[in-house]
């Protein structure tokens, strides 16, 4: 700094610059399960779904207060919450293959979405048939639960 306060050089602090990175990508996991170290890191990963599908339980499927009045009703609720969990995770893991190039449009969520947005009928016990056209995100979901022309025909209806 000048007289004046002005500055006149700057320069890069090298030995806080190194001791920054020297730890950088780094961490410690203390366990007592008997894995390897790419074993144990795997089930520290898991961790974070299952921190999202209570998250899910308590937003999504309104599981905040319980809002019963009765053991019954408890128990009926705890069930119900209990097989959705089950389903998106059923959900989450069919489509595994999707997220690896685009994890922001098939989340568990945003499949679901789009999901509920296809709108068939079935004519005469016959095959399920799409009232309007699918999306590209819609059929390369239905692709990885192994439904599209399956159980799905595709038909422009007039109307």
């Amino acid at each position: 700094m000048s007289d004046q306060n002005l500055l006149l050089s700057f320069g890069e602090n090298k030995m806080k610059y190194n001791e920054e990175i020297k730890n950088a990508g780094y961490f410690v996991i203390v366990s007592n399960l008997k894995r390897t170290p790419e074993e144990i890191l795997e089930v520290y990963k898991k961790r974070d779904a299952i921190g999202k599908s209570f998250r899910a339980l308590k937003s999504e499927l309104a599981f905040a207060s319980i809002g019963v009045h009765s053991t019954i009703s408890m128990q009926s609720k705890i069930f119900v919450a209990f097989i959705s969990s089950i389903i998106r995770a059923y959900y989450f893991s069919l489509t595994k293959n999707l997220r690896i190039n685009d994890s922001k449009n098939y989340t568990t969520n945003s499949i679901i979405k789009e999901l509920e947005k296809i709108e068939a009928t079935r004519f005469n016990g016959h095959k399920h048939s799409v009232l309007y056209k699918l999306t590209s995100i819609q059929r390369k979901i239905l692709k990885e639960f192994n439904i599209l022309g399956n159980n799905i025909e595709l038909k422009q209806f007039d109307y």
